[in-house]
């Protein structure tokens, strides 16, 4: 995800990757709602808190850092 994000490939189309790939039904699932989110003309941030509690507060708040400063992929690749 964060080579994606690094190469500048739209983050919806990333995460729908991650989805497909993942093992984990409930990581797909939230992957899934956030890149639909960023199709609908959402922004990360929305998205992401339309998760709730499916994303721990922690990495909510990692992954907004990362997107407000422009770091997104830096902080992708330390999660």
């Amino acid at each position: 995800m964060a080579q994606m994000a690094q190469a500048g490939l739209p983050l919806a189309s990333g995460l729908r990757a991650m989805a497909e790939e993942s093992d984990s039904r409930r990581l797909a699932e939230v992957l899934w709602g956030i890149a639909a989110r960023l199709d609908e003309g959402g922004t990360l941030e929305a998205a992401v808190a339309q998760q709730g509690a499916r994303i721990p507060e922690p990495i909510r708040s990692l992954i907004l850092a990362g997107a407000r400063s422009g770091r997104l992929s830096i902080v992708l690749e330390e999660l």
